[in-house]
């Protein structure tokens, strides 16, 4: 059985090895210690740089800004449902669009902040019949006048 002492002498009885050894004892050439150091530092590069692949946090797919597409592809909802509801929970301060159809007062709120203070009757009437389709019921009274344009609330 080999000791460690006799194995690491093995490994070290190479030209590199015996060049550094005698420069240990003998006050050595800067180019042999200059070039252990940086063999050295290079170690110690790469170990860090696998430490951090290793141990870094995974951060989440681009899950959020595929969500509203995705949603809109399950309900199946026309590009011009999409866009209008990007921008009614833009307009409402919503970060995730999609947040606005769980349910019939999420999407009732969004209208009637989104819509407020716009001039289009035709995007809260989009957005009455969007509440129909995905909720079986009309936005109410709160989120629309009679024109159809949302009032603040």
């Amino acid at each position: 059985m080999m000791s460690l002492a006799q194995a690491l002498a093995q490994v070290g009885s190479g030209p590199g090895w015996e060049s550094l050894r005698e420069s240990f004892r003998t006050g050595g050439d800067a180019q042999t210690l200059g070039g252990f150091v940086l063999v050295l530092a290079g170690l110690v590069v790469v170990a860090v740089a696998v430490v951090y692949i290793l141990t870094r946090r995974r951060l989440p797919k681009q899950a959020s800004l595929n969500a509203m597409k995705e949603v809109a592809r399950v309900l199946q909802l026309g590009s011009q449902a999409r866009r209008d509801i990007e921008l009614v929970a833009g307009r409402a301060g919503v970060r995730q669009p999609a947040a606005i159809l769980l349910s019939p007062a999420n999407l009732s709120a969004a209208v009637r902040r989104g819509c407020n203070g716009l001039d289009d009757p035709s995007l809260t009437a989009r957005m009455n019949e969007l509440s129909v389709k995905l909720f079986g019921s009309a936005l109410p009274p709160a989120a629309r006048n009679e024109k159809g344009v949302g009032v603040g609330g």
